[in-house]
């Protein structure tokens, strides 16, 4: 298991993408596997540091907890911030699709692609915390 807390600044997405590439490779993962999850990983730290903290008092400690463990085939990665609620599932990605990527307006592509590379992915609220869970199944024989 890795449990792992950083400041929401992207200048920290390096020290977070070494310990998650070390974590996932400690679980005998493919270093293409590893690549294309930290590409999904990278998204959801990076609109974290960018967006959850932008409405938020100057109080408010600004940083993302990282957890991560691997379970039954299952690696699952949680991503949690104490920023403004927002819910990046509600973003329709049916737009992308029918519109294309060259024509898309800027946001929302991120979270696509996050979908897109992770085999399922969920939000949700709870005590006044952003929760955003990605999943991947790992092949038992480790891909």
């Amino acid at each position: 298991m890795l449990d792992l807390v950083f400041d929401a600044k992207t200048s920290n997405w390096d020290k977070l993408y070494n310990r998650l590439h070390d974590f996932f490779l400690s679980l005998k993962i493919s270093e293409d596997k590893i690549e294309r999850i930290c590409i999904a990983c990278e998204e959801v730290f990076v609109n974290i540091c960018n967006y959850a903290y932008q409405n938020c008092r100057d109080d408010t400690k600004k940083d993302v907890k990282i957890k991560s463990e691997y379970e039954n085939n299952i690696l699952s990665i949680t991503f949690i911030d104490n920023g403004v609620e927002f819910n990046p599932l509600d973003f329709k990605k049916n737009k992308i699709e029918k519109k294309g990527v060259e024509k898309m307006k800027i946001g929302g592509y991120g979270i696509y692609l996050v979908n897109k590379i992770m085999d399922n992915i969920k939000y949700e609220r709870k005590d006044d915390k952003n929760y955003f869970y990605i999943y991947k199944k790992i092949n038992s024989n480790r891909e």
